[in-house]
């Protein structure tokens, strides 16, 4: 139990992590509990199956976020790549290549970004909660780059 909750605080907040980072040695089931204990104190919030990220510990009291996790372009996130021209809202952040598949992470960084708040709820319909925080969490946010906006829709 020491090592459990001891292990938790070693987390830094806002990143994303794996259930196998409670995973003792030959015990994925202990690790299962651990981060079942966690979700339903508040230390830590699940962002989809096995993923998810540490709150600061004064962020801990907060209600549980409701998360929409029915993303329209599967193939996508199965291929994990994307053309650029496919969707004519965000067709003008990629005006210089619009034939060419890009990485889908890329893709969610720049409507992000550069998208404004009006892309927010066409990239959460299109590709999920889960896939869309993220990739906020792995790419901008490691790079101390906040979206306060994005935050508050999200509810980060």
């Amino acid at each position: 139990m020491l090592n459990y909750i001891q292990k938790l605080q070693e987390l830094k907040p806002y990143r994303v992590y794996g259930n196998d980072v409670f995973s003792v040695a030959g015990s994925p089931q202990r690790a299962d509990v651990w981060v079942s204990r966690a979700k339903e104190q508040g230390l830590i919030v699940e962002i989809g199956k096995g993923k998810f990220y540490r709150r600061n510990l004064n962020e801990c009291h907060k209600p549980k976020p409701k998360r929409y996790n029915k993303p329209q372009d599967r193939y996508a996130l199965r291929t994990g790549r994307i053309m650029p021209g496919k969707y004519t809202m965000l067709r003008s952040l990629f005006w210089s290549n619009l034939e060419e598949p890009i990485a889908l992470e890329n893709y969610i960084c720049a409507a992000i970004e550069d998208g404004g708040i009006e892309a927010y709820p066409f990239i959460q319909r299109k590709f999920g909660d889960r896939k869309v925080i993220e990739v906020y969490l792995e790419r901008l946010r490691a790079r101390k780059i906040r979206i306060p906006e994005f935050e508050a829709y999200f509810e980060i």
